[in-house]
């Protein structure tokens, strides 16, 4: 018995205004990661709650 492909997704982001995820790679630069990481930190921290 072989496993049939089963396209269906049950993600909550698949919809047309879905624009992917950023991913950006350097290599030996834990200093450039660490800025981007207190950046992003920055901004989530920042952002209000929608409620």
């Amino acid at each position: 018995m072989t496993k049939k492909h089963n396209p269906k997704t049950v993600r909550k982001n698949a919809g047309e205004g879905y624009q992917g995820c950023c991913v950006v790679r350097v290599l030996d630069s834990a200093d450039l990661y660490r800025r981007i990481e207190g950046w992003w930190y920055g901004i989530v921290v920042g952002a209000k709650p929608t409620i």
